[in-house]
């Protein structure tokens, strides 16, 4: 596709499409780290769908694929049983309709064995597949171990490094960054193309033409957005802040937020912020009180309890901007949008996208997950599988998985 050859140009990195080996044992990482509900099932399958045609490409090419993915974050729990892709590892086979084999092991010798065995069973036209259980079971992963990298190669022999994981490319990771690093032959999957080739395509022709855009930014702290707000105040027309974090904004202004989660190491930023770009802010809000009561306040009033989402009168004033605009990037939901009470202004802006003209991109898995729900999906321009890796390349950062992929 043109829109590929223009990003792999751009950043010096290998299409898929330009591999034509057979028979060779292919690192695939992919990013299967899917939403499950308390039964361990798939709440949402995007993720794993997103990667079935590069499957089917090395298939056809009767590769030996290893299916490497993390599942959470096991540094933040002391029981990993969760995190094993052992819980749904049937699912996942069934979605790309293949046989696959989860190697549960974390000794090296024992992965090696597993492969060897793997690679020597595989016939031509079999369909499946090796997959190692959580990476980041592995400490190396996280730390970005060269060492622990060039290990893994060697027990495990691979040939070629396919990289379809956008939403971890952000990730200064060992099977993001050190492993790619260490292997010459190396390519850009289908759905990393896809999702670089369209941010590409929405943002440089919103950021290149005299359009109106408008960036809808929401997520609990600005300190992790600071960056991203700081480059769009210089591109945008207007950026619009809900979630948790416009509890800073308006606290900066001098507003009440009740016992609300704000940040006051980040007040002295948000003046700056509205000083330099045209941002709105919620003008009511949906607020849980102490005795769990929900009802919609003003920004005026004094607040009881917790601001848990925007308000009616917000949702309109948002409407009336993206009705003005030519292109939207929505980042972030509006509330907890989880539970029902507080979802309402996560699905009107959904919706308020979905029946107006302008072009939009979303990104992030969470608002990613809110679009999914309204039912209204095939409204939206492109939906990215990334949040950080999505507000890395907004921020005109160089993403280490990217970067990692360069062949010159």
């Amino acid at each position: 596709m043109e829109s590929h050859s223009i990003v792999c140009k751009k950043y010096g990195i290998e299409p898929i499409s330009n591999f034509i080996g057979k028979d060779k044992t292919v690192f695939l990482r992919v990013d299967f780290n899917v939403p499950v509900d308390i039964n361990h099932s798939i709440a949402d399958d995007f993720r794993v769908k997103s990667s079935i045609q590069t499957i089917e490409f090395l298939l056809e090419r009767n590769a030996k694929i290893i299916i490497v993915s993390h599942f959470g974050d096991p540094t933040t729990q002391s029981d990993k049983t969760n995190l094993s892709f052992t819980n749904i590892i049937n699912k996942i086979s069934k979605i790309l309709n293949c046989g696959i084999q989860l190697i549960k092991s974390e000794d090296l010798n024992e992965i090696g064995n597993a492969v060897d065995n793997f690679r020597s069973a595989k016939k031509s036209g079999d369909r499946k597949l090796l997959m190692l259980d959580n990476i980041r079971f592995f400490p190396e992963e996280i730390s970005n171990s060269e060492d622990f990298a060039g290990k893994m190669l060697g027990a495990l022999k691979i040939d070629t490094y396919v990289n379809d994981a956008f939403p971890v490319c952000h990730r200064n990771h060992m099977s993001v960054v050190a492993i790619p690093k260490n292997i010459k032959e190396k390519y850009a999957g289908f759905s990393l193309l896809h999702e670089l080739a369209m941010i590409e395509k929405i943002i440089g022709n919103a950021f290149r033409s005299r359009s109106i855009i408008t960036a809808i930014i929401g997520g609990k702290k600005v300190k992790t957005k600071t960056s991203l707000l700081q480059n769009l105040a210089k591109k945008v027309q207007n950026i619009v802040i809900v979630g948790g974090m416009a509890n800073t904004f308006l606290k900066a202004l001098g507003y009440d937020v009740g016992k609300s989660f704000y940040e006051p190491e980040m007040l002295g930023v948000a003046s700056q912020i509205m000083k330099e770009s045209t941002v709105l802010l919620p003008s009511d809000v949906i607020c849980k009180s102490v005795n769990d009561d929900v009802k919609i306040c003003s920004i005026n009033d004094e607040i009881d309890g917790e601001i848990c989402d925007i308000g009616p009168k917000t949702n309109k004033l948002i409407d009336q901007v993206i009705a003005q605009s030519d292109f939207v990037i929505w980042n972030g939901p509006a509330g907890i949008f989880e539970d029902k009470r507080f979802s309402d202004g996560t699905n009107k802006i959904a919706e308020s996208l979905a029946n107006n003209k302008c072009i939009t991109i979303v990104g992030g898995g969470d608002t990613a997950s809110a679009i999914n729900k309204t039912g209204i999906r095939s409204k939206i321009d492109h939906i990215s599988n990334g949040g950080g890796a999505f507000i890395g390349l907004l921020e005109d950062d160089i993403l280490p998985g990217i970067e990692a992929l360069n062949i010159n």
